[in-house]
């Protein structure tokens, strides 16, 4: 498994890409979209010396992913590379990790299949199959 992306809950996509911008030396390798499956925009960032991505993520009113703005968003989620989602799905069960959505598919990635899953200690992960 490879690292792909850390997914970050922001208020304000636009203001956020420009920080990290300035911060972070990112530069935007998609645009802004809307997935109106997880109501929210988002989009990826990435810094050349860096092997991942950020995903930005601002949900909207009426997202699943509203109520972790509200505390105040932040990081959200790891994304990691599978080559097979199913294979990586019963072993991640066998450690006692539990889905929580998926497998759906990701417009932000070419509409490839991504599951969310929670594991033992409460770390919410993403798989993304390439």
């Amino acid at each position: 498994m490879k690292l792909n992306h850390l997914g970050i809950i922001v208020n304000n996509i636009e203001k956020h890409v420009e920080n990290y911008k300035k911060i972070f030396d990112a530069q935007l390798c998609t645009s802004i979209i809307r997935d109106d499956f997880q109501q929210a925009k988002l989009c990826l960032l990435k810094n050349d010396s860096l092997e991942f991505y950020w995903e930005l993520i601002e949900p909207i009113r009426d997202s699943r992913l509203f109520p972790f703005l509200q505390k105040g968003g932040g990081l959200h989620h790891q994304c990691y590379e599978v080559e097979n989602i199913d294979e990586s799905m019963k072993h991640f069960r066998k450690t006692g990790a539990i889905p929580a959505l998926g497998p759906v598919p990701a417009p932000l990635f070419n509409n490839h299949q991504v599951v969310f899953i929670v594991m033992p200690d409460r770390t919410l992960i993403e798989l993304l199959e390439v």
